[in-house]
């Protein structure tokens, strides 16, 4: 089930996009969380105070849409829009609709989207009343930090009360990336820029001690597992 947005300034389209999305879930036996949003205001305070969504549709706006990319740089966006845009380069959608729109490239776009979210795994956690889901590509590492344990995202940090033992056993069920290497760390492979038998090196020049217990199973993850993705470098440099 994804968690998806839809923000339109105008009721009709609006109205008309739900029901795209009403027909798809029918047609296709999906059941989604959908939230509906004529002011931006309101579309940021939910997310703030619920998490961010799987899945944001932005129907017209480009300012919206580049406001939204500003401040949430990992957002996943959809445009529906009347043709291109300057501001295609600065909003940078994921996927885009063009108008005057038909249910059929609607629904065809609206799938490969919802798609691409189900099939990527996304670690679960909860702050307080809010929950997260965090697709496990764009983590980099954990860290135990007493009760609770900090993230380091590649868009942005967060934390939650937890140990490193059960988050270790939820993790490898999840996504076999993770390994490790400490007994405060778990580090994603993918984010692992050189390494030695007592130290590994990430993409933005942190360096984490190996500790003895678990340096043979990190130099075979490692070993195993293609490091430091090219997508991770360019995200990191820029």
């Amino acid at each position: 089930m994804a968690k998806i947005a839809v923000y339109s300034g105008n009721s009709y389209c609006m109205e008309v996009i739900r029901g795209y999305i009403n027909n798809a879930e029918t047609k296709f036996g999906m059941k989604n969380q959908t939230a509906y949003f004529e002011s931006v205001d309101m579309l940021e305070w939910d997310m703030e105070t619920s998490g961010m969504f799987d899945l944001v549709i932005v129907h017209r706006s480009w300012e919206i849409a580049g406001l939204l990319r500003r401040k949430y740089r990992e957002i996943n966006l959809m445009m529906v829009a009347l043709g291109m845009s300057r501001k295609m380069y600065e909003v940078q959608p994921c996927y885009q609709v063009y108008e005057p729109m038909s249910e059929t490239d609607f629904m065809r776009v609206f799938m490969s989207a919802v798609g691409g979210i189900e099939k990527s795994p996304c670690f679960v956690f909860s702050t307080g009343w809010v929950k997260y889901r965090l697709n496990v590509h764009e983590i980099m590492y954990f860290e135990s930090d007493k009760r609770k344990v900090n993230i380091k995202g590649l868009y942005g940090d967060y934390s939650f009360y937890g140990n490193m033992r059960d988050l270790s056993e939820r993790i490898k069920k999840l996504y076999t990336g993770f390994v490790r290497v400490h007994s405060s760390y778990i580090v994603n492979i993918e984010y692992v820029r050189g390494y030695s038998s007592r130290q590994i090196t990430l993409l933005d020049g942190t360096r984490i001690g190996i500790n003895d217990k678990w340096r043979p199973e990190v130099m075979d993850n490692i070993a195993e597992t293609e490091m430091a993705s090219i997508r991770h470098i360019s995200t990191i440099l820029c």
